[in-house]
C-alpha cells in the first residue's frame, strides 16, 4: 500500500493560545493552511461524551470532519502562530481489488465477496496513518485535565441574544 501526504497536519494549541480555553484538552486537531494567508482551517474532536477513548481516535474523527466538510461547530479558522504542528496524516491510496481480495482471504471469508463487507474492508484499508513528530507535546496536551463546560452551569438570565435582547430585561 502506498502513502502520500496531502497537507492534513495535526496540531496542538500553543501554551499561551486562547484555543486552550476553547478546545477540550487532549482533543484531536487537524488542519490545512489557507492559501495566501497566515490562517489555518482546523477541525477538532474532544470526545466530550467519551465516545473516542484514544488520542488517535480523536485525530481520525477530526480528520474525517475536515476532509468531508461535515456540518459541525467543532471547527475554526485561526492564525498559524496559535498552533504547534505535532504530526501529520499519511493518506493511503485507494486499495486495489487485489488488495481487498487478499484482505478478504486473510480474514477467513469464503465464497462471493459481499458488498457491505467489501465496503468495510475498503474503508479500513484506506484509513490514514497518524505520524506524530512531537510525542512530548502531544503527551503534555493529553495530560492536561479535561474540563468540559456545559450550558447547565450558565446563568441564562445573564445571556443576551441579538434578536431577543437581554433576557433579564425582557422578563
Amino acid at each position: 500500500m502506498t502513502f502520500k501526504r496531502l497537507g492534513d497536519t495535526v496540531y496542538v494549541p500553543c501554551a499561551d493560545s486562547h484555543l486552550r480555553r476553547m478546545i477540550i484538552a487532549g482533543s484531536g486537531i487537524v488542519g490545512t493552511a489557507q492559501p495566501g494567508t497566515t490562517r489555518i482551517l482546523i477541525h477538532y474532536e474532544g470526545s466530550k461524551y467519551g465516545q473516542f477513548e484514544t488520542y488517535e481516535e480523536r485525530v481520525h474523527h477530526a480528520w474525517m470532519r475536515h476532509v468531508e466538510d461535515a456540518p459541525t461547530t467543532a471547527f475554526a479558522v485561526v492564525e498559524k502562530d496559535e498552533l504547534l504542528e505535532v504530526g501529520f496524516l499519511l493518506l493511503r491510496q485507494q486499495p486495489t481489488d487485489e488488495q481487498i481480495a487478499a484482505e478478504w482471504r486473510r480474514r477467513g471469508y469464503h465464497g462471493p465477496m459481499l458488498p457491505p463487507l467489501v465496503h468495510e474492508i475498503r474503508r479500513e484499508l484506506k484509513q490514514p496513518v497518524l505520524v506524530i513528530d512531537r510525542q512530548d507535546i502531544v503527551d503534555q496536551w493529553c495530560a492536561i485535565p479535561r474540563v468540559i463546560e456545559t450550558t447547565a452551569e450558565v446563568d441564562m438570565s445573564q445571556v443576551s441574544h441579538p434578536r431577543v435582547g437581554n433576557s433579564a430585561e425582557s422578563v
